[in-house]
């Protein structure tokens, strides 16, 4: 367990209309976050995303989630310590059904590229 990665991460929520990036770094999603249409979400190499209890994203417009092997993009629990920065809250155990899910919606022509 990596108990001294405290640092600065993101925390988004609400609905996105427009193109938005999301940099590498942490990025935590406390509840649900929605990618609606006109909007997408463009996730970079590198980048950590960590999802609270309960916590969904759906899109409905476009996501771009392109990790490499040497920078991937990891898709976590809020308890997960290993990746990224420590959250505030955190228990430092991840557990199948710390959050709900990523979902994308098929309406007018939605693009979900990982």
């Amino acid at each position: 367990m990596n108990l001294f990665n405290y640092c600065d991460y993101f925390t988004h929520s609400g609905t996105i209309y427009e193109p938005v990036t999301w940099a590498e770094g942490t990025h935590y999603i406390p509840s649900s976050f929605y990618v609606y249409y006109g909007g997408s979400l463009t996730i970079e190499p590198g980048a950590v995303i960590k999802f609270g209890p309960g916590a969904e994203l759906n899109v409905i417009g476009e996501i771009i989630a392109d990790g490499t092997e040497d920078n991937p993009i990891v898709f976590t629990s809020m308890d997960d310590n290993n990746n990224g920065c420590i959250i505030d809250g955190s228990d430092g155990i991840p557990e199948p059904g710390d959050w709900k899910y990523i979902e994308t919606h098929g309406y007018q022509n939605p693009l979900a590229q990982f």
